[in-house]
C-alpha cells in the first residue's frame, strides 16, 4: 500500500483468542489509510495462524507480521519503530480495540498539525465504553489542548490517553533493552519525545476502548513494586531520566517513589544512589527537597484541583 499516513501497532504473547475483537475493529474503520504491523513477542498458541488466515482475504489494509523470541513488548516496539511504514504510529494493544471512526479522526487530527513542527502527536481519549472515560479530562476549555506529556498534570489531562506518535521520533528514542527483563514502561521513549520540545495535540473525544485482562502488562505488575524488581535496570534507566528532564516538584516526587521502592526491595543507599548518578549526599538531599516541595506545592496544588473537578 502506498502513501500508508498510520501504522496501528500491536504487540501480542498468546493473545490469539482476543486479537479478533481488535480486528474486527479495524475492518469497521471509515478510513482505510493504515496498516495494521503485529509483531508476536514468542507465543505458543495460534496467534500466526490466525492472523496468516486473515492476511489470505483481508484486501483493504495491508496486515504485516513478525515474530521475534520472547523479550517484552518494548522490545517488540523497538522492532515496530524500524518495520513501520507509516508516517505516523499508533500502538493499541491486543486486548484492546478501536471505535468505527478513530483512523478517521486521527488521520484529520493529523492533517491539523503537518505544518506545525512543534506537534509530533496527536491523541484521543481511552475509554472502557464511550460513557467511561479513563482519566481526566477536565482541563479541556476548547476541543483541543496542545502540551507536552510534562504538562499533563498542569493541564488536568491524566490517566491513560491514545497517543499517535511521529514515527520518525519514535525512531531517535527507543527503549533501553537489558538481558534477563521483559518489561520497561512507554514513558520513556514518550518523555524522551517530549523533552525535546515536541508537543502532542490532545482530544478530548474516546477512539480507544480498553479491556484490561487478568494476564496483561497493568495487572501482572509489570509497572509495581515486583514489576520494579524483576526489570530493575529498566526501572533505574526510566527513573534517572526522568529526573533529569524533570524540575522542581515533580522532580523530587519522582525521586521519593525511587527511595520507597528500593527500601521495600532492600536495596542500600548507596546503591539505589549510584544506579541514578547521584552521590549518597545528593540522594539524601533530594529526599529532603521533597518533603520541602510537597509542603508548598503540593497542597495548594491539590486544593486547585479539586476545585477545578468540582470535588
Amino acid at each position: 500500500m502506498e502513501n500508508v499516513m498510520l501504522t496501528i501497532f500491536t504487540a501480542t504473547y498468546n493473545r490469539s483468542k482476543y486479537l479478533s475483537t481488535l480486528y474486527n475493529s479495524l475492518a469497521k474503520q471509515s478510513n482505510y489509510n493504515f496498516e495494521w504491523l503485529v509483531i508476536d513477542d514468542g507465543s505458543i498458541d495460534d496467534t500466526e495462524k490466525y492472523i496468516k488466515e486473515i492476511q489470505n482475504f483481508e484486501k483493504r489494509f495491508d496486515i504485516r507480521f513478525y515474530s521475534q523470541e520472547h523479550g517484552g513488548k518494548h522490545r517488540a516496539m523497538n522492532k515496530a519503530f524500524d518495520l513501520a511504514r507509516g508516517k505516523y504510529f499508533f500502538p493499541v494493544d491486543s486486548d484492546d480495540y478501536l471505535t468505527e471512526n478513530a483512523v478517521e479522526l486521527v488521520l484529520k487530527w493529523i492533517e491539523g498539525i503537518r505544518k506545525n513542527d512543534k506537534i509530533v502527536g496527536v491523541s484521543g481519549l481511552r475509554a472502557f465504553s464511550l460513557n467511561n472515560i479513563i482519566g481526566e479530562i477536565s482541563g479541556f476549555k476548547d476541543d483541543y489542548i496542545d502540551a507536552s506529556v510534562f504538562e499533563k498534570d498542569k493541564y488536568f489531562l491524566g490517566g491513560d490517553k491514545a497517543e499517535v506518535w511521529l514515527t520518525q521520533k519514535l525512531r531517535d528514542h527507543k527503549f533501553p533493552e537489558y538481558p534477563g527483563e521483559y518489561f520497561a514502561t512507554e514513558a520513556i521513549c514518550w518523555e524522551a519525545i517530549s523533552a525535546d520540545g515536541g508537543l502532542v495535540r490532545w482530544y478530548k473525544i474516546p477512539i480507544y476502548i480498553c479491556n484490561y485482562l487478568p494476564n496483561g502488562l497493568t495487572n501482572t505488575g509489570a509497572n509495581s513494586l515486583e514489576g520494579h524488581r524483576a526489570n530493575y535496570l529498566g526501572y533505574c534507566y526510566y527513573i534517572r531520566q526522568g529526573i533529569r528532564l524533570r524540575k522542581g516538584y515533580s522532580k523530587y516526587r519522582m525521586l521519593w517513589e525511587y527511595f520507597k521502592v528500593n527500601r521495600k526491595i532492600r536495596k542500600k543507599i548507596s546503591e539505589a544512589a549510584k544506579m541514578i548518578d547521584y552521590s549518597i549526599a545528593e540522594y539524601i538531599w533530594g529526599l529532603v527537597k521533597y518533603r520541602i516541595y510537597k509542603t508548598v506545592y503540593f497542597y495548594p496544588y491539590h486544593l486547585v484541583k479539586t476545585a477545578r473537578i468540582g470535588k
